[in-house]
């Protein structure tokens, strides 16, 4: 196929240069006619070819052919190979699966996007960078067209991030955008201040939902549950069985027993534990201070909660 093109580009060449020698024979100027308007349609198979699975060394040709054929402004090359493999790119892109599960279909989506970008940063370097002419429209073109690439990461990351549930997943996703981050940072291509808000807000909102979900559990327990009267001697028993669990920590960890005695203060602490367990994989610094912030402030009502029903 490749071989045609050169073929018809030395044809092309050749009538022209005919054309040229020749103004005032009416047959060659027929021949030279005809053969400039399969230009348009020779240029049109060139852009298709650039749609399509190529390496660096097919586009290199093509982009050459298309210089040559003159169908095309040469300044405005750079943008027309980034138009052309920038439909190859999205075309991969919308054919991803993921049957319904979010975590899978993120996973894909970015790989792809960071092995399909990674190609077309290097092919259009290699092969526009070498003109100062084109250099800085050249760049500033491809710097555009990977911001809106990233903007694309990002709403599918706005679409499916809250979507999974497991810390694990999220911590796996966050791993994959930090991949890419760091091979586009090599071109000088820095977005990651772009993405980590959206992890941040994801996770601290499924935070926030665990800890409202353990006090509401724990609140429609209390209603049920029958609380012994508080007299000297039970409010010293448990005040001296407080500090001894509290002097002599267990070795495995474990919380206090006094705390375990309560079977729904049991089940709110194991929930508590549970809770930052989950947030420990994938602990974000800039979620710290708001998940202590929501914490203490679960924990305050919690304790109003329990002064209330157990003084009424």
């Amino acid at each position: 196929l490749f071989g045609h093109y050169e073929d018809a580009l030395l044809l092309l060449s050749f009538v022209n240069s005919l054309s040229l020698s020749h103004q005032n024979v009416p047959i060659i100027q027929s021949v030279a006619n005809n053969a400039n308007e399969c230009v348009k349609l020779l240029g049109e198979q060139i852009s298709n070819a650039l749609m399509g699975e190529v390496d660096f060394h097919t586009c290199f040709r093509l982009i050459g052919q298309l210089k040559r054929s003159g169908w095309i402004n040469p300044n405005l090359l750079p943008r027309h190979f980034l138009v052309c493999r920038n439909y190859k790119l999205l075309s991969q892109l919308n054919r991803i699966k993921s049957d319904n599960n979010p975590k899978q279909h993120l996973s894909r989506y970015i790989e792809s996007l960071r092995v399909g970008m990674i190609d077309i940063i290097k092919i259009h370097r290699a092969i526009f960078d070498t003109n100062p002419d084109q250099k800085w429209r050249a760049e500033t073109e491809l710097s555009n067209w990977a911001n809106q690439r990233i903007l694309d990461l990002k709403n599918q990351l706005n679409e499916n991030l809250n979507k999974i549930e497991d810390t694990g997943m999220i911590r796996s996703i966050l791993d994959s955008c930090l991949h890419i981050s760091n091979s586009l940072a090599f071109y000088n291509f820095h977005f990651i201040d772009i993405i980590l808000p959206i992890f941040n807000h994801v996770l601290g909102q499924q935070y926030h939902h665990r800890l409202s979900d353990a006090i509401n559990l724990l609140l429609s327990q209390i209603e049920t549950h029958r609380w012994a009267e508080l007299t000297p001697e039970v409010l010293e028993s448990s005040n001296l069985s407080l500090i001894s669990s509290v002097s002599t920590p267990s070795s495995d960890n474990s919380p206090p027993t006094i705390l375990m005695k309560i079977r729904s203060i049991a089940g709110f602490t194991n929930s508590m534990i549970r809770i930052f367990n989950d947030l420990r994989q994938c602990p974000l610094y800039t979620l710290a201070i708001p998940a202590i912030e929501m914490f203490v402030d679960s924990f305050k009502l919690t304790i109003q909660s329990l002064k209330l029903k157990y003084t009424t």
